[in-house]
C-alpha cells in the first residue's frame, strides 16, 4: 500500500508500506508531515505498483468548453517520490498507448468542465497498462519541456484562459518537434543520504545554450525553511541522445560554489546507460542510489586545490619566497616529488600531494598512487576554472579554505598548517545534523534510551531526519522544544553515559 498526504504533493510525506510492522509510526510520519507542509493531515491510501513509469499529460481547457492535450512528459526518474528529471516527449512509449494517455486525459478534463492549465498524472505498469493518479490543477515545475517540444507559451496560454478568451489553438494545429529534458538542481548532500544543505551562495555561473530556470544569485543564501530547489536546466535538440548529452555539458558548466548540491549526482545519472536507454521507472534512482552518488574523488580535488594554489605565484619554482601561504612542506624532498609535496585535508582526511611536473596550462600532480594532470583554463573574479581528466573543475579560496566544485561534487580544503583543532563533543551528545526546526522531541529529562532510540526529529526544506542515540544512558538536558529553530551542529539532547557501549 501507498500512503499519502491528500492536499499534498512532489512526494512530501509518502510512505510505501509492505508488512503490517511499523504501521502506527509510519501513518504518524506521513501526518506530521503532511500537517506541516500543506496543513492537512488527512491521508490517502492508494494500491502500490512496482517498477511503474510516471507519464503524465498537459493539457488546457477553456470557458467555451474546449479541451486540448500538449503531449506528454516522462516523470519517472524521481528520488524518493520527488521528481528529478523530467523529458518530453515520453520515450520508448508505444503509440497506440500514448494515443489511449493523452484521450483519457482529455475525455477526464471534458467530463468536469475543466478550466485552466491542468496535468493529468498516470502510472504505467510493465504490462503498459496505466492507472489514473491525480490531476494537478496549475502549470508544474516541468512545463518548460513542454514548451521547448511545442513552442507555445503555456503561462501565456493560462492568462488568456483566465481573462475568458478561447483556447489559442486546435488540437490538430499543435505539434509536437524534438526532445526535451529537464533537471533540478537541490541544494542537498547525495554522500549524506540527501540531507538539505542549506547555505550562502559565493558565486553562481549558468551554462549557455540551455534555459535556466534559477532561484539564486552570487550573494544569495538557500534558507533551511523551504523545499531545497534552487534552479532548473532545460536542454532541447532534434534527439533524445542530443538532448541529454547537451543537459550533461550543461551541468558541468554550472557552477554553485558555497552550496552543496547535486549536480554531480545529476550528471551521473544522465551519463547512466540505463537512463540513456530509457530503461527506467519510478524506483530507478532509488534502486541504483550507490550508482550516482558522490564517488571518491578526494584525491583529484586536492590536487585541484594545490594547482590554484600554485597559480598564485607568478614564478616558477614552488621554493620561491611569494609562495601562497608557505603550503610546500620543504623537508620532504624525494624523487617521487621533484617539485616538493603539499599535505592538505579533505574532509577529514590528509593527503599527501606530490607536485611532479609543470605542464603547459597546469600541473601534474601524484597523490595516493594516482597521477593527476590538472589544467587551469582561467582565473575570473577570484574563480579558478580547469579540467582534469574529462572532469570540470572550480575553485574559490576564503581564508585558508578552499572550496572546488570537481565534477559538479563539492570539497573543501584546509592545508595542513592551517588545521587547528576543537576539542569534541563529548559522546552521548546529540547534535542537529542540519539546520531546521524541531517537529518531535519524544524524550523528556530522566528518560533511559538506548542506541537507536529516536531522540528528535528535525524538519527541513519538508523533510524529517532522525536524530538518534548512540550510547545506552539517561536524558539529562534536552535543549529545545518542538517549534524552535536550530542550526547544523547545535547540541538537542544530551544523555549522561550510565554504561558504556560494547566494543
Amino acid at each position: 500500500a501507498l500512503l499519502k498526504p491528500s492536499a499534498g504533493g512532489g512526494g512530501k510525506g509518502m510512505q510505501v508500506l509492505t508488512q503490517a510492522a511499523g504501521l502506527p509510526e509510519a501513518v504518524a510520519s506521513a501526518i506530521r508531515v503532511a500537517r506541516s507542509s500543506f496543513g492537512d493531515g488527512r491521508l490517502i491510501v492508494e494500491r502500490y505498483i512496482e517498477q511503474p513509469r510516471h507519464v503524465e499529460v498537459q493539457i488546457f481547457g477553456d470557458s467555451q468548453g474546449n479541451v486540448v492535450h500538449l503531449y506528454e512528459r516522462e516523470c519517472s526518474l524521481q528520488r524518493r517520490h520527488q521528481k528529478v528529471v523530467e523529458e518530453a516527449p515520453a520515450p520508448s512509449l508505444p503509440a497506440d498507448v500514448r494515443q489511449r494517455l493523452v484521450q483519457a486525459a482529455v475525455q477526464g478534463a471534458r467530463s468536469i468542465r475543466y478550466l485552466n492549465a491542468g496535468t493529468f498524472e498516470f502510472i504505467i505498469g510493465k504490462d503498459l497498462q496505466f492507472y489514473f493518479l491525480e490531476v494537478n490543477t496549475r502549470l508544474q515545475v516541468e512545463h518548460p519541456v513542454t514548451e521547448c517540444v511545442t513552442g507555445l507559451d503555456l503561462v501565456e496560454w493560462q492568462l488568456k484562459v483566465a481573462s475568458g478568451e478561447p483556447l489559442p489553438l486546435a488540437q490538430e494545429s499543435i505539434r509536437c518537434d524534438g526532445h526535451a529534458v529537464e533537471c533540478r538542481i537541490y541544494a542537498e548532500d547525495p554522500a549524506d543520504g540527501f540531507k538539505p544543505a542549506p547555505g550562502s551562495v559565493i558565486d553562481v555561473r549558468w551554462p549557455r545554450g540551455l534555459r535556466v530556470d534559477a532561484g539564486v544569485a552570487s550573494g544569495g543564501a538557500v534558507p533551511p525553511y523551504y523545499d531545497p530547489m534552487v534552479a532548473k536546466l532545460v536542454a532541447y535538440a532534434t534527439t533524445r541522445e542530443e538532448a541529454l548529452t547537451q543537459l550533461h555539458k550543461g551541468l558541468g558548466e554550472t557552477v554553485l560554489l558555497g552550496l552543496t548540491t547535486n549536480i554531480g549526482y545529476l550528471r551521473r545519472v544522465l551519463a547512466d546507460t540505463g537512463v540513456r536507454m530509457a530503461e527506467i521507472h519510478t524506483r530507478y534512482l532509488d534502486d541504483h542510489g550507490k550508482r550516482f552518488t558522490q564517488g571518491d574523488g578526494s584525491v583529484c580535488a586536492a590536487a585541484c586545490a594545490v594547482a590554484a594554489s600554485l597559480s598564485l605565484t607568478c614564478a616558477p619554482s614552488p621554493w620561491n619566497d611569494s609562495w601562497d601561504h608557505k603550503l610546500l612542506d620543504r623537508v620532504c624532498l624525494d624523487s617521487a616529488a621533484p617539485l616538493g609535496r603539499a599535505h592538505i585535508w579533505v574532509d577529514g582526511q590528509m593527503l599527501s600531494v606530490a607536485i611532479q611536473a609543470a605542464l603547459q596550462g597546469g600541473w601534474r600532480m601524484g597523490v595516493g598512487g594516482e597521477v593527476c594532470d590538472v589544467k587551469i583554463a582561467e582565473v575570473v573574479a577570484g574563480v579558478w576554472q580547469g579540467v582534469t581528466g574529462q572532469s570540470p573543475w572550480f575553485a574559490v579560496r576564503h581564508g585558508s579554505v578552499w572550496e572546488v566544485q570537481l565534477n559538479g561534487d563539492r570539497f573543501t580544503l584546509l592545508p595542513a598548517h592551517a588545521r587547528t583543532f576543537e576539542d569534541e563533543l563529548v559522546a552521548g551528545a546529540a547534535v542537529a545534523p542540519l539546520s531546521g526546526t524541531v517537529s518531535l522531541l519524544p524524550v523528556n529529562v530522566g528518560d533511559w534510551v538506548e542506541p537507536g532510540d529516536v531522540l528528535a526529529i528535525i524538519e527541513a526544506m519538508k523533510m524529517e531526519h532522525s536524530v538518534v542515540a548512540v550510547i545506552s544512558g539517561t536524558v539529562r538536558s534536552v535543549a529545545f522544544v518542538v517549534g524552535n529553530s536550530v542550526k547544523k551542529g547545535e547540541l538537542i539532547v544530551d544523555v549522561q553515559i550510565n554504561e558504556l557501549p560494547s566494543t
